[in-house]
């Protein structure tokens, strides 16, 4: 598979394919802070139609494009294998965490 990103558009907002999966980067703003929490989905297509993953961290950005393009990137990264503990995918013998519930995300 290609590591070249494809935009699309679903869900009512960005995302991109990458590798064969769709990352939906859906980032939401904090009412009391105004600040953006990094926030997104994988999807991947199954025999029996489409899975997805849900993920987010306690990282927040000052705009809704600093937060979009962290989703991106973060989920590339679970996407390769290089965030410990998560994985997309349908190998039976991994475990799938649907939440992530703090992790400090380092951005390139």
């Amino acid at each position: 598979m290609s590591d070249r990103q494809e935009p699309v558009k679903r869900h009512g907002g960005d995302a991109v394919i990458y590798k064969g999966y769709t990352i939906q980067a859906a980032p939401h703003e904090l009412i009391e802070t105004g600040e953006w929490a990094l926030n997104l989905f994988i999807m991947w297509p199954t025999e029996t139609g489409e899975e997805s993953r849900h993920f987010h961290t306690s990282d927040r950005y000052a705009t809704k494009e600093q937060a979009m393009a962290h989703c991106i990137a973060f989920g590339q990264q679970i996407i390769d294998g290089k965030i410990l503990g998560l994985v997309v995918g349908s190998d039976p013998h991994r475990p799938i965490p649907s939440i992530l519930q703090s992790y400090k995300f380092k951005g390139h």
